[in-house]
Protein backbone atom coordinates (compact mmCIF):
# COMPACT_ATOMS: atom_id res chain seq x y z
CA UNK A 1 0.00 0.00 0.00
CA UNK A 2 2.72 2.27 0.54
CA UNK A 3 4.48 1.68 -2.92
CA UNK A 4 0.91 2.13 -3.91
CA UNK A 5 0.48 5.42 -2.36
CA UNK A 6 3.59 6.87 -3.56
CA UNK A 7 3.33 6.36 -7.21
CA UNK A 8 -0.14 7.57 -6.92
CA UNK A 9 1.28 10.75 -5.10
CA UNK A 10 3.64 11.46 -8.29
CA UNK A 11 0.89 11.58 -10.55
CA UNK A 12 -1.16 14.33 -8.50
CA UNK A 13 -1.42 17.27 -10.95
CA UNK A 14 -1.09 21.00 -9.44
CA UNK A 15 -1.01 24.67 -10.98
CA UNK A 16 1.06 27.14 -10.12
CA UNK A 17 -0.79 30.44 -8.58
CA UNK A 18 0.54 32.60 -11.63
CA UNK A 19 -1.47 33.81 -14.09
CA UNK A 20 -1.73 31.85 -17.09
CA UNK A 21 -0.36 28.79 -15.60
CA UNK A 22 -1.78 25.10 -16.65
CA UNK A 23 -1.87 21.80 -14.77
CA UNK A 24 1.39 19.81 -14.90
CA UNK A 25 1.68 16.37 -13.38
CA UNK A 26 4.24 16.83 -10.29
CA UNK A 27 6.85 14.14 -11.16
CA UNK A 28 7.65 16.19 -13.72
CA UNK A 29 7.45 19.51 -12.08
CA UNK A 30 9.71 17.91 -9.40
CA UNK A 31 13.09 17.10 -12.82
CA UNK A 32 12.50 20.69 -14.23
CA UNK A 33 15.28 21.37 -11.51
CA UNK A 34 17.36 20.15 -8.56
CA UNK A 35 18.42 21.79 -5.69
CA UNK A 36 21.69 21.35 -3.91
CA UNK A 37 19.35 20.87 -0.65
CA UNK A 38 17.65 17.70 -2.25
CA UNK A 39 20.98 16.10 -1.68
CA UNK A 40 22.19 17.32 1.40
CA UNK A 41 23.93 20.19 1.09
CA UNK A 42 22.71 22.17 4.84
CA UNK A 43 23.92 25.69 3.87
CA UNK A 44 24.60 26.69 7.54
CA UNK A 45 27.79 27.77 6.88
CA UNK A 46 29.76 25.49 9.08
CA UNK A 47 29.19 22.05 6.85
CA UNK A 48 31.38 21.26 3.91
CA UNK A 49 28.68 20.67 1.25
CA UNK A 50 31.02 19.87 -1.04
CA UNK A 51 30.55 16.61 -2.01
CA UNK A 52 26.23 17.41 -1.83
CA UNK A 53 26.69 19.81 -4.57
CA UNK A 54 28.86 17.99 -6.97
CA UNK A 55 26.26 14.93 -6.41
CA UNK A 56 23.45 17.54 -7.49
CA UNK A 57 25.27 19.01 -10.46
CA UNK A 58 26.14 15.42 -11.76
CA UNK A 59 22.76 14.97 -12.24
CA UNK A 60 23.07 17.13 -15.36
CA UNK A 61 19.88 19.59 -14.58
CA UNK A 62 19.22 23.03 -13.34
CA UNK A 63 20.85 22.93 -10.14
CA UNK A 64 19.55 25.64 -7.40
CA UNK A 65 21.31 27.10 -4.50
CA UNK A 66 18.39 27.98 -1.81
CA UNK A 67 19.63 30.83 0.05
CA UNK A 68 22.15 30.16 2.76
CA UNK A 69 25.11 30.33 3.71
CA UNK A 70 27.32 27.00 1.78
CA UNK A 71 30.81 26.24 2.59
CA UNK A 72 32.85 24.18 0.16
CA UNK A 73 36.54 22.87 0.03
CA UNK A 74 37.00 22.07 -3.10
CA UNK A 75 36.49 23.34 -7.14
CA UNK A 76 32.90 23.67 -8.10
CA UNK A 77 32.07 23.19 -12.26
CA UNK A 78 29.25 22.01 -14.64
CA UNK A 79 28.54 18.90 -15.75
CA UNK A 80 26.84 19.22 -19.11
CA UNK A 81 26.88 21.70 -21.31
CA UNK A 82 24.43 24.25 -21.42
CA UNK A 83 23.63 23.23 -17.64
CA UNK A 84 22.40 26.66 -15.53
CA UNK A 85 23.47 27.15 -11.59
CA UNK A 86 21.63 29.83 -9.80
CA UNK A 87 20.88 30.80 -6.49
CA UNK A 88 18.58 33.22 -5.07
CA UNK A 89 20.41 36.70 -5.41
CA UNK A 90 24.36 37.75 -4.37
CA UNK A 91 22.89 38.89 -0.97
CA UNK A 92 20.79 35.56 0.06
CA UNK A 93 23.03 32.63 -1.55
CA UNK A 94 26.61 32.48 -0.50
CA UNK A 95 29.17 30.40 -1.76
CA UNK A 96 32.38 30.27 0.01
CA UNK A 97 35.67 28.57 0.86
CA UNK A 98 37.71 29.36 4.23
CA UNK A 99 39.18 26.00 3.95
CA UNK A 100 41.89 26.29 1.78
CA UNK A 101 43.06 28.38 -1.30
CA UNK A 102 41.17 26.00 -4.04
CA UNK A 103 39.71 28.23 -6.94
CA UNK A 104 36.02 28.59 -6.64
CA UNK A 105 34.20 27.84 -10.13
CA UNK A 106 35.09 26.65 -13.56
CA UNK A 107 33.04 26.38 -16.79
CA UNK A 108 34.20 22.62 -16.93
CA UNK A 109 35.96 20.29 -14.98
CA UNK A 110 39.95 21.08 -15.60
CA UNK A 111 41.19 17.98 -15.10
CA UNK A 112 39.91 15.67 -17.94
CA UNK A 113 40.86 16.28 -21.02
CA UNK A 114 36.60 16.23 -22.20
CA UNK A 115 35.96 18.85 -19.64
CA UNK A 116 34.90 21.87 -20.98
CA UNK A 117 31.86 23.17 -20.59
CA UNK A 118 30.12 25.45 -23.10
CA UNK A 119 27.15 27.48 -23.10
CA UNK A 120 25.90 27.51 -19.26
CA UNK A 121 25.11 29.70 -17.18
CA UNK A 122 25.50 30.73 -13.73
CA UNK A 123 23.80 33.39 -11.68
CA UNK A 124 22.62 35.39 -8.78
CA UNK A 125 25.17 33.94 -6.34
CA UNK A 126 28.14 35.52 -4.11
CA UNK A 127 31.34 33.61 -4.71
CA UNK A 128 33.71 33.74 -1.64
CA UNK A 129 37.57 33.04 -1.46
CA UNK A 130 39.47 32.56 1.49
CA UNK A 131 40.48 35.93 3.36
CA UNK A 132 43.20 34.34 5.30
CA UNK A 133 44.82 32.23 2.78
CA UNK A 134 44.97 33.32 -0.99
CA UNK A 135 42.00 31.86 -3.49
CA UNK A 136 43.68 30.99 -6.94
CA UNK A 137 40.91 32.06 -9.11
CA UNK A 138 36.95 33.22 -8.55
CA UNK A 139 35.38 32.33 -12.20
CA UNK A 140 37.23 30.92 -15.01
CA UNK A 141 36.17 30.25 -18.55
CA UNK A 142 38.66 29.13 -20.37
CA UNK A 143 40.24 27.97 -23.96
CA UNK A 144 41.96 25.04 -24.84
CA UNK A 145 45.61 24.07 -26.25
CA UNK A 146 44.13 21.71 -28.87
CA UNK A 147 42.24 22.57 -31.75
CA UNK A 148 41.10 19.78 -33.77
CA UNK A 149 44.15 17.80 -32.04
CA UNK A 150 46.66 20.37 -32.99
CA UNK A 151 48.37 22.32 -30.49
CA UNK A 152 47.35 26.02 -29.82
CA UNK A 153 49.48 27.92 -28.75
CA UNK A 154 47.00 30.77 -27.07
CA UNK A 155 45.26 27.82 -25.45
CA UNK A 156 48.78 26.35 -24.05
CA UNK A 157 49.08 29.86 -22.60
CA UNK A 158 45.55 31.12 -21.42
CA UNK A 159 43.66 27.87 -21.23
CA UNK A 160 43.45 24.66 -19.44
CA UNK A 161 46.66 23.40 -20.63
CA UNK A 162 49.28 20.43 -18.73
CA UNK A 163 52.01 23.16 -20.34
CA UNK A 164 54.78 24.28 -18.99
CA UNK A 165 53.79 27.59 -19.97
CA UNK A 166 50.74 27.97 -19.00
CA UNK A 167 49.41 30.38 -17.02
CA UNK A 168 48.27 27.97 -13.72
CA UNK A 169 51.09 25.50 -14.43
CA UNK A 170 52.24 24.33 -11.09
CA UNK A 171 49.72 26.53 -9.11
CA UNK A 172 47.15 24.59 -8.52
CA UNK A 173 46.46 21.32 -6.59
CA UNK A 174 45.53 19.12 -9.15
CA UNK A 175 46.76 17.96 -12.16
CA UNK A 176 45.39 20.19 -15.40
CA UNK A 177 44.72 18.09 -18.13
CA UNK A 178 44.73 19.38 -21.62
CA UNK A 179 41.26 20.55 -22.83
CA UNK A 180 39.99 19.01 -26.34
CA UNK A 181 37.35 22.33 -26.81
CA UNK A 182 36.89 25.68 -25.48
CA UNK A 183 34.62 26.85 -22.61
CA UNK A 184 32.58 28.89 -25.02
CA UNK A 185 29.54 30.76 -25.12
CA UNK A 186 28.76 30.68 -21.42
CA UNK A 187 27.28 33.45 -18.82
CA UNK A 188 27.78 34.88 -15.93
CA UNK A 189 24.73 37.22 -14.13
CA UNK A 190 24.05 38.99 -10.91
CA UNK A 191 26.91 37.60 -9.15
CA UNK A 192 29.67 38.59 -6.39
CA UNK A 193 33.07 37.59 -6.13
CA UNK A 194 35.19 38.88 -3.11
CA UNK A 195 38.46 37.65 -1.46
CA UNK A 196 40.05 36.41 -4.12
CA UNK A 197 43.73 36.88 -2.71
CA UNK A 198 45.97 34.71 -4.68
CA UNK A 199 44.89 35.64 -8.47
CA UNK A 200 41.72 37.02 -10.70
CA UNK A 201 38.60 37.30 -9.39
CA UNK A 202 37.63 36.54 -13.00
CA UNK A 203 39.44 35.09 -15.70
CA UNK A 204 38.44 34.76 -19.67
CA UNK A 205 40.27 33.00 -22.26
CA UNK A 206 37.47 31.46 -24.54
CA UNK A 207 35.23 32.94 -26.44
CA UNK A 208 31.59 34.55 -26.90
CA UNK A 209 31.65 34.84 -23.14
CA UNK A 210 28.66 37.17 -21.45
CA UNK A 211 28.52 38.82 -17.89
CA UNK A 212 26.50 41.46 -16.52
CA UNK A 213 25.75 42.99 -13.62
CA UNK A 214 28.83 41.39 -11.59
CA UNK A 215 30.55 42.64 -8.47
CA UNK A 216 34.64 41.76 -7.89
CA UNK A 217 35.53 42.84 -4.73
CA UNK A 218 38.54 43.04 -1.96
CA UNK A 219 40.66 40.52 -4.25
CA UNK A 220 44.48 40.40 -5.43
CA UNK A 221 43.34 41.12 -9.79
CA UNK A 222 40.28 41.83 -11.19
CA UNK A 223 39.14 40.95 -14.59
CA UNK A 224 41.93 39.32 -17.26
CA UNK A 225 40.14 38.81 -20.67
CA UNK A 226 42.84 36.99 -22.45
CA UNK A 227 43.60 33.94 -24.83
CA UNK A 228 41.32 33.76 -27.74
CA UNK A 229 38.77 36.22 -26.34
CA UNK A 230 37.07 37.27 -28.79
CA UNK A 231 33.98 39.09 -29.27
CA UNK A 232 33.80 39.19 -25.30
CA UNK A 233 30.69 41.10 -23.76
CA UNK A 234 30.83 42.80 -19.83
CA UNK A 235 28.44 45.30 -19.14
CA UNK A 236 27.44 46.23 -15.84
CA UNK A 237 30.73 45.31 -13.36
CA UNK A 238 31.84 47.59 -10.32
CA UNK A 239 35.08 46.57 -9.52
CA UNK A 240 36.39 48.10 -6.03
CA UNK A 241 39.42 47.16 -3.10
CA UNK A 242 41.12 45.44 -5.99
CA UNK A 243 45.22 45.53 -4.95
CA UNK A 244 46.82 45.34 -8.53
CA UNK A 245 45.22 45.65 -11.97
CA UNK A 246 41.27 46.01 -11.92
CA UNK A 247 40.87 45.25 -15.97
CA UNK A 248 43.58 43.65 -18.31
CA UNK A 249 44.12 42.53 -21.70
CA UNK A 250 47.50 41.02 -21.64
CA UNK A 251 49.90 40.84 -23.76
CA UNK A 252 50.88 37.23 -23.97
CA UNK A 253 52.40 35.51 -27.13
CA UNK A 254 50.00 34.11 -29.20
CA UNK A 255 47.03 35.15 -27.97
CA UNK A 256 45.41 38.56 -28.71
CA UNK A 257 41.70 39.45 -27.75
CA UNK A 258 39.57 40.26 -30.74
CA UNK A 259 36.32 42.96 -30.75
CA UNK A 260 35.09 42.60 -26.68
CA UNK A 261 33.19 45.04 -25.42
CA UNK A 262 33.19 46.70 -22.04
CA UNK A 263 29.81 48.81 -21.10
CA UNK A 264 28.93 50.23 -18.07
CA UNK A 265 31.97 49.91 -15.15
CA UNK A 266 32.77 51.41 -12.08
CA UNK A 267 36.58 50.73 -10.86
CA UNK A 268 37.28 52.77 -7.82
CA UNK A 269 39.80 52.69 -5.24
CA UNK A 270 41.94 49.91 -6.53
CA UNK A 271 45.86 50.03 -7.42
CA UNK A 272 47.45 48.93 -10.19
CA UNK A 273 49.35 46.42 -12.06
CA UNK A 274 52.63 46.90 -13.92
CA UNK A 275 51.61 50.18 -15.66
CA UNK A 276 47.54 50.91 -14.59
CA UNK A 277 44.69 50.25 -12.82
CA UNK A 278 43.35 49.37 -16.75
CA UNK A 279 45.71 47.64 -19.07
CA UNK A 280 45.04 47.12 -22.42
CA UNK A 281 48.08 45.94 -23.94
CA UNK A 282 47.41 43.46 -26.89
CA UNK A 283 43.91 43.09 -28.69
CA UNK A 284 42.06 44.21 -31.43
CA UNK A 285 39.27 46.55 -31.60
CA UNK A 286 37.64 46.29 -27.56
CA UNK A 287 35.69 49.10 -26.96
CA UNK A 288 34.97 51.01 -23.39
CA UNK A 289 31.80 52.68 -22.75
CA UNK A 290 30.62 54.60 -19.85
CA UNK A 291 33.32 54.27 -17.47
CA UNK A 292 33.73 55.82 -14.20
CA UNK A 293 37.00 56.01 -12.11
CA UNK A 294 36.72 57.02 -8.70
CA UNK A 295 40.26 57.22 -6.21
CA UNK A 296 42.56 54.60 -8.36
CA UNK A 297 45.38 56.39 -7.13
CA UNK A 298 44.62 56.13 -3.00
CA UNK A 299 46.66 52.63 -3.48
CA UNK A 300 50.04 54.75 -5.18
CA UNK A 301 49.15 54.57 -8.87
CA UNK A 302 49.97 57.31 -10.66
CA UNK A 303 48.02 56.11 -13.69
CA UNK A 304 44.74 55.25 -14.56
CA UNK A 305 44.46 53.76 -18.09
CA UNK A 306 47.17 52.29 -19.64
CA UNK A 307 47.39 51.23 -23.24
CA UNK A 308 50.39 48.71 -24.92
CA UNK A 309 51.79 49.07 -28.65
CA UNK A 310 50.41 45.51 -29.36
CA UNK A 311 46.92 47.29 -28.76
CA UNK A 312 45.24 47.95 -31.98
CA UNK A 313 42.27 50.40 -32.79
CA UNK A 314 41.17 50.61 -28.63
CA UNK A 315 37.52 52.64 -28.86
CA UNK A 316 36.93 54.27 -25.19
CA UNK A 317 34.32 56.89 -24.50
CA UNK A 318 32.29 58.59 -22.23
CA UNK A 319 34.71 58.68 -19.12
CA UNK A 320 34.09 59.90 -15.66
CA UNK A 321 37.10 60.33 -13.37
CA UNK A 322 37.87 61.53 -9.96
CA UNK A 323 40.88 61.87 -8.49
CA UNK A 324 42.02 61.39 -4.74
CA UNK A 325 42.81 65.36 -3.96
CA UNK A 326 45.40 64.68 -1.11
CA UNK A 327 46.91 61.82 -3.06
CA UNK A 328 49.51 62.02 -6.08
CA UNK A 329 48.01 63.67 -9.47
CA UNK A 330 47.99 60.89 -11.95
CA UNK A 331 47.65 60.38 -15.20
CA UNK A 332 44.24 59.62 -16.58
CA UNK A 333 45.19 57.54 -19.93
CA UNK A 334 48.71 57.01 -21.25
CA UNK A 335 48.64 55.47 -24.49
CA UNK A 336 51.37 53.87 -26.34
CA UNK A 337 48.87 51.82 -28.75
CA UNK A 338 47.99 52.01 -32.49
CA UNK A 339 44.96 53.99 -33.91
CA UNK A 340 43.21 54.72 -30.45
CA UNK A 341 40.48 56.61 -30.35
CA UNK A 342 39.90 58.50 -26.65
CA UNK A 343 36.75 61.01 -26.51
CA UNK A 344 33.78 62.27 -24.06
CA UNK A 345 36.39 62.67 -21.07
CA UNK A 346 34.99 64.50 -17.86
CA UNK A 347 37.05 64.65 -15.04
CA UNK A 348 38.17 66.34 -11.49
CA UNK A 349 40.59 69.34 -11.78
CA UNK A 350 43.11 67.81 -9.86
CA UNK A 351 44.90 66.35 -12.82
CA UNK A 352 48.25 66.65 -14.42
CA UNK A 353 47.29 64.96 -17.49
CA UNK A 354 44.55 63.57 -19.04
CA UNK A 355 45.77 61.95 -21.92
CA UNK A 356 50.02 61.40 -22.32
CA UNK A 357 50.68 59.96 -26.21
CA UNK A 358 54.27 58.09 -25.14
CA UNK A 359 56.69 55.78 -26.26
CA UNK A 360 59.09 55.33 -29.33
CA UNK A 361 57.54 53.04 -31.38
CA UNK A 362 56.64 54.87 -34.76
CA UNK A 363 53.38 52.86 -34.71
CA UNK A 364 51.59 54.57 -31.81
CA UNK A 365 49.21 56.87 -32.82
CA UNK A 366 46.16 58.55 -31.47
CA UNK A 367 42.67 60.64 -32.02
CA UNK A 368 41.83 62.41 -28.62
CA UNK A 369 38.01 64.89 -28.92
CA UNK A 370 35.97 65.87 -26.10
CA UNK A 371 37.59 66.59 -22.64
CA UNK A 372 36.11 68.57 -20.12
CA UNK A 373 36.60 69.23 -15.96
CA UNK A 374 33.51 69.10 -14.07
CA UNK A 375 32.23 72.61 -14.86
CA UNK A 376 33.15 72.75 -18.42
CA UNK A 377 35.95 74.39 -18.61
CA UNK A 378 39.58 73.27 -19.91
CA UNK A 379 43.12 73.90 -18.87
CA UNK A 380 46.36 73.95 -21.31
CA UNK A 381 48.40 70.95 -21.23
CA UNK A 382 45.57 68.14 -20.60
CA UNK A 383 46.56 66.62 -23.56
CA UNK A 384 50.80 65.67 -24.20
CA UNK A 385 52.26 63.89 -27.21
CA UNK A 386 55.86 62.98 -26.23
CA UNK A 387 55.83 60.12 -28.64
CA UNK A 388 58.46 59.61 -30.97
CA UNK A 389 56.04 59.09 -33.69
CA UNK A 390 53.99 62.67 -32.78
CA UNK A 391 51.01 60.54 -34.40
CA UNK A 392 48.31 62.62 -32.33
CA UNK A 393 45.08 64.12 -33.17
CA UNK A 394 43.33 66.79 -30.67
CA UNK A 395 39.98 67.59 -31.73
CA UNK A 396 36.14 68.82 -30.97
CA UNK A 397 37.86 70.27 -27.68
CA UNK A 398 35.61 72.07 -24.65
CA UNK A 399 36.88 76.30 -25.62
CA UNK A 400 39.87 75.25 -28.19
CA UNK A 401 41.08 73.58 -31.65
CA UNK A 402 44.47 71.99 -31.30
CA UNK A 403 45.85 69.95 -33.73
CA UNK A 404 49.20 68.41 -31.85
CA UNK A 405 51.62 66.71 -34.60
CA UNK A 406 51.26 65.19 -37.26
CA UNK A 407 48.14 61.91 -37.49
CA UNK A 408 49.15 59.11 -39.89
Amino acid sequence: MANLTRVTSWLIKGKSALAGAVERILRDKLMDAVSVKDFGAKGDGVTDDSDAIHAALATKKSVLFNSGNYRISRLLYPYVDGQVVFGEGQENTRIFNNINNEPLWCFGNPSISSGARQWCRLSDISLEGNSSGATLWGIYSANAPLVNGSPNQAGQYEGVSSSTNNFYYGRTSFALADWTIAARGNQVENVQVINILGGFTMHVSSWDFYANKVRLWNSKQGLRNSGAANSNTFENFYISGINEVSLTEPNVAGTIPTGCQYNGFIVQQSGKGEFASIEFLKGQGSTVRSLYLDKNNEKGGTTDIFVGVASVGLDIQSIRHRVELTSTEPVLIENQGQYTVIQDVMFSSNMNTIVLNSGTDNRTSCIVGMISTVDGTTVNGLVQDTSTAKKLLRRDMVGTTQPLGEYL
